[in-house]
């Protein structure tokens, strides 16, 4: 998973996001990104894309950032580090 300096302060909140955003899973969120885990790809899709700019989407993970905390780049560090995590699957 990402490293420590972009994702900071991250704990789990399943019970608390997942309700409130339809059929994800799995959510933690920290300081600077919050990142969920869908039944379906086209559901991680569809809430990465509703966040606009701050969302991002690989496979069934959705990630929305918190706006302003990280650069550019480092939105692209932290995505290079939790892709391929927990995303291979036999499909």
């Amino acid at each position: 998973m990402a490293g420590s300096t972009w994702y900071p302060g991250r704990i789990a909140a399943t019970d608390e996001l997942c309700g409130a955003r339809g059929p994800c899973v799995q959510t933690v969120t920290s300081e600077t990104a919050d990142v969920f885990r869908y039944r379906t790809r086209e559901a991680a899709a569809a809430a990465a894309a509703s966040w606009g700019v701050d969302g991002h989407h690989s496979h069934w993970t959705a990630v929305r950032f918190v706006p302003g905390r990280l650069s550019e780049y480092e939105r692209g560090e932290f995505v290079e580090g939790f892709e391929g995590y927990g995303t291979t699957s036999s499909d």
